[in-house]
């Protein structure tokens, strides 16, 4: 499954979910964008101007009660991995697997739509997705 066919899936026909995960994946990686490139002015203005859209979404301010929280996890273990890429040996594999918790929002979108069994058709293939996205051929990440 490709990361687009999951976002299909976790959204189980919902158009309106669809909307919300399509914009928090592009959100998602113009925030790593700016970690990794010490980015410009523009790419941080374009990311408060995607907040803004993304977080007045008819999914997101349906379920805002349940996404806030999760929101604010994935912020926290985003900046966790962040801090600890550089450090020791044991900071550095844990950074390496809580780098991958914006997909967490995908799951529970999925279980919003459509249930638990719902979200674990997609959970293995999201933690496989994720990994190839972040490591080369040898398993090094990259």
């Amino acid at each position: 499954m490709t990361l687009a066919e999951i976002i299909k899936t976790a959204a189980n026909g919902n158009a309106d979910a669809d909307v919300f995960l399509v914009g928090w994946h592009e959100y998602c990686h113009l925030i790593d964008d700016i970690v990794d490139r010490d980015a410009n002015a523009t790419l941080a203005i374009d990311v408060g101007a995607m907040a803004a859209a993304l977080y007045t979404t008819p999914f997101f301010v349906e379920h805002a009660e349940k996404l806030r929280p999760l929101i604010l996890l994935i912020t926290c273990l985003y900046q966790d991995s962040v801090e600890m890429e550089g450090g020791e040996t044991w900071e550095r594999r844990v950074a390496d697997v809580i780098r991958h918790t914006g997909a967490d929002m995908i799951r529970v979108v999925a279980l919003i739509t459509g249930g638990y069994r719902h979200m674990r058709r997609i959970s293995r293939d999201l933690h496989s997705i994720c990994y190839h996205a972040h490591h080369d051929a040898d398993g090094n990440p990259c």
